[in-house]
């Protein structure tokens, strides 16, 4: 049935910047013309297996909420359209509160399960990745220690979730929702939002554009 497909691009001098970006599908398994397809297979997937790797004695760091479900949310992220999102529409070059635990607090073996999950988002829009999602992943590693993940819902095979990923360089967001088409009451894994971001003025390229501007004019 479709859904969202929301691409800004801009090209500056040899640097490109692809942000914001929102993507989302309903349902995400396809059906007649494109029986056989899976959106956000790896969004989905690499998201939960990384989850699954966390202590739960960490859970008072990442764990926003145990549940989706309506009458678990606070009101403001009941609704059924931004849901858990923070960074939708109208929400350029926002400011955000830090959630979650820092990246760079993790095990090494965890802090790669972070990183390919991250690399989902930033190598999804070409095969093989462009310089730019190195470059940008390169940057994310160095941000680390300000780098912040965070999560709301459960971890099981079926069960609707949220997750953040937020950095100085990079702002992931991921959301299951109730049904538009399809008649779920409640969020599930069949309705999918991400949202990615650019902090810090990047949205758009207005960095790459202030500094080309600096250099040139």
């Amino acid at each position: 049935m479709g859904h969202h497909v929301d691409l800004h691009c801009v090209f500056v001098a040899g640097q490109v910047v692809l942000a914001p970006v929102f993507l989302g599908a309903e349902p995400t398994i396809g059906t007649v013309r494109f029986a056989g397809v899976q959106a956000f297979r790896d969004e989905t997937e690499i998201a939960l297996e990384f989850r699954r790797t966390l202590a739960p004695d960490r859970e008072d760091e990442f764990l926003m909420g145990a549940s989706l479900r309506s009458d678990a949310l606070p009101p403001e992220l009941a609704g059924p359209w931004n849901g858990r999102h923070l960074a939708g529409a109208g929400s350029d070059n926002l400011i955000l509160p830090s959630e979650g635990f820092v990246a760079a607090s993790l095990a090494s073996d965890q802090r790669d399960g972070l990183v390919e999950l991250i690399r989902v988002y930033l190598d999804r829009l070409s095969l093989p990745p462009p310089p730019q999602a190195e470059r940008t992943l390169a940057l994310v590693r160095e941000h680390f220690d300000e780098t912040r993940f965070a999560w709301r819902g459960g971890h099981d095979d079926v069960c609707a979730f949220y997750y953040r990923i937020h950095s100085p360089v990079l702002l992931i967001e991921y959301d299951n929702h109730p049904g538009v088409f399809l008649t779920n009451p409640e969020p599930a894994r069949y309705h999918v939002h991400t949202i990615v971001r650019a902090p810090n003025r990047g949205d758009y390229g207005r960095d790459l554009l202030a500094q080309h501007y600096r250099l040139h004019h």
